[in-house]
């Protein structure tokens, strides 16, 4: 008898030193778990605090060069402004192509401008010239001048008109970038922009769409990203400082693809 109660002691120990055990060893992993999830997530917020780093200091580089720049072209671009305007005035029997050509070129003075100006907005920050109301169409046309619109592309433009509380040159900026996305991205085929607007309760949705072939699944979330592009002569700033317009003025700009259609919604 009292061996058998000393076998069923041991059994009752040797039971419990393995529910201790095993309670331990569950701990042991979860607590293994929770430091490799732990250093996942400092990984991860290292990586990015880093590549913000890079980034800024690319963006400073940027903003330095691009203040020389500015001052180096916009010279330039004045005389070539002013000499086309002479022409004009000391000419009063220029052909119907000569006027085009120069409306061509007085076109892409003032876009090279504007684009001049959206880096120099980005990299070093504008004062917003807020609530001063404008007329959406108005504001979209002006836009439109900036840019040398090909024969093969349609665009169609809101029906009615909507007076917005914003600042009319930076929208002006943000519309230019967009519509030149859309011509991008049609290229040479026939194709079609579709400007729609709609005002809701509290805010304003301007949609723009266009009839080109999507953005790719791959570039699709990094669009936004500064100094991202697809393109050889892209500054990589354009949809970013569209984003930081928009947001400047308290709304937002999102995405969809197929057909591409950027939502921009402003407070009313």
């Amino acid at each position: 008898m009292v061996l058998e109660s000393q076998l069923q002691e041991e059994k009752r120990n040797s039971d419990e030193f393995r529910r201790m055990l095993e309670q331990n060893l569950k701990k042991f992993n979860n607590l293994e778990k929770s430091l490799k999830d732990q250093k996942l997530v400092l990984e991860s917020e290292v990586r990015k605090k880093t590549e913000s780093l890079i980034q800024a200091e690319r963006l400073s580089a940027i903003g330095e060069l691009a203040s020389r720049l500015a001052h180096d072209l916009k010279n330039p671009l004045s005389a070539v402004k002013g000499t086309t305007q002479l022409i004009k005035v000391t000419n009063k029997n220029l052909d119907e192509l000569t006027l085009k050509r120069i409306e061509i070129i007085e076109r892409a003075i003032f876009r090279m401008t504007h684009q001049i100006d959206g880096v120099l907005d980005y990299v070093k920050g504008t004062p917003l010239v807020k609530n001063q109301p404008s007329s959406l169409n108005e504001t979209i046309i002006s836009a439109l001048q900036t840019l040398l619109i090909p024969t093969n592309i349609t665009i169609n433009f809101p029906k009615d008109d909507i007076i917005i509380l914003c600042d009319s040159h930076k929208m002006q900026i943000v519309f230019s970038n967009m519509i030149l996305n859309s011509i991008q991205a049609i290229g040479a085929t026939k194709g079609t922009i579709n400007i729609r607007t709609k005002k809701k309760q509290n805010h304003v949705e301007i949609r723009i769409e266009d009839s080109g072939l999507g953005i790719s699944d791959q570039i699709f979330d990094k669009i936004f990203e500064p100094l991202f592009t697809t393109k050889q002569e892209g500054t990589g700033l354009g949809l970013a400082s569209c984003k930081n317009i928009i947001e400047q003025h308290s709304g937002t700009i999102s995405v969809s693809n197929k057909p591409t259609t950027f939502t921009i919604s402003l407070p009313a």
